[in-house]
């Protein structure tokens, strides 16, 4: 499942996931920061409407996300959609720490 919005030509967002294992999946969100807070509210119906297909078609329970420490705004979306911090995946991209973002569905 992979969700693409636009604003006419332009690219709001996109969103999609990487299969871990039988009933775990990794989301990403490819985006700006000034893109996240002005469409928040669709942000919210992509999740929701991927998180419904990955449970009824793949059995999915359990979906990972992950942001820079740094990335306030992220951290600050995930958990206001239901993520809890899991830990700190160190090196993660780049050599750059990340924290992990849990959420059973």
């Amino acid at each position: 499942t992979h969700v693409v919005a636009l604003s006419g030509e332009d690219i709001i967002f996109s969103i999609g996931y990487q299969r871990i294992n039988y009933d775990v999946a990794m989301i990403y969100v490819a985006t700006d920061r000034d893109n996240l807070k002005k469409y928040k509210r669709h942000f919210h119906k992509a999740i929701r409407f991927m998180e419904k297909d990955f449970k009824e078609t793949m059995g999915i329970r359990k979906l990972l996300a992950t942001c820079p420490p740094d990335c306030h705004i992220s951290m600050k979306w995930l958990r206001r959609i239901g993520f809890e911090i899991e830990g700190v995946m160190k090196s993660f991209v780049d050599g750059e720490d990340h924290v992990l973002f849990g959420r059973v569905s």
